[in-house]
């Protein structure tokens, strides 16, 4: 009996697969979310291609930065594509993992045995102490995925009702809900924008040399201050 009734409910699953689709074009919210998310992902996706031109990861993709690096990355991919499909708390936990992958990457440029350390906490930490964040405005980007970090982890762990995400079939999804993407559109974007900011500052030598065309694709998620610090070489101390 049991065996029937398992073997009944996959063939739900199977139809329930067969079916599955996203929202129509016509769902102009859901896509108003998505190609904001898309344009500032995209943007984040030509700076790592083009980084992989350039020191420190030219030749040396398998670094504890290249590493971690390409993972938060892919990370920052992963959550978009969850999140398209309305499972926002399971977007919010892989964001959530960008920012410390991310941090793990720039932290190990100054602490090159980070990625032996459990505690996230003290992971963020210690990445403060890259040279990149001794810049006032990059500084900045920090302290804003820092906090960011923190705000993910009431989403992970639940820590009030408004965390909550009550699934109870696989039917529920896809899934949109106006309040829910545009939250979790804001964190991403922040996320995003600063992990962007942060590795064009650190390339910032490099990158005038950059070509036209990724720099075009880039500079429209570039923050216009940091953009200006890069081309015109001011800086200040943090």
């Amino acid at each position: 009996m049991s065996t029937r009734l398992i073997q009944e409910d996959f063939e739900h699953l199977k139809v329930f697969v067969a079916d599955y689709q996203l929202p129509k074009a016509d769902n102009i919210e859901y896509f108003k979310n998505l190609k904001r998310t898309h344009k500032v992902y995209f943007s984040v996706l030509e700076l790592h291609s083009v980084c992989k031109g350039l020191d420190p990861l030219k030749g040396d993709l398998n670094s504890t930065f290249g590493k971690y690096l390409g993972e938060s990355i892919s990370e920052l991919g992963s959550s978009l594509f969850v999140s398209l499909h309305g499972c926002y708390k399971g977007s919010d936990q892989i964001l959530r993992s960008a920012i410390e992958n991310f941090l793990k990457a720039i932290g190990s440029t100054v602490h090159p045995d980070i990625a032996s350390i459990k505690n996230t906490y003290e992971v963020i930490e210690k990445a403060e102490d890259a040279n990149v964040f001794k810049t006032k405005e990059i500084k900045d980007k920090y302290r804003k995925l820092k906090g960011l970090y923190s705000k993910l982890c009431a989403s992970v762990h639940t820590a009030t009702e408004s965390n909550m995400q009550n699934v109870g079939a696989l039917g529920y999804f896809p899934y949109f809900e106006v309040k829910s993407s545009t939250q979790f559109m804001t964190n991403y974007i922040d996320v995003a924008s600063s992990i962007l900011d942060i590795l064009c500052w650190k390339y910032r030598v490099e990158y005038p040399k950059v070509h036209y065309k990724s720099k075009d694709i880039i500079d429209v998620s570039l923050s216009r201050n940091i953009k200006s610090m890069i081309y015109s070489g001011e800086l200040s101390t943090a």
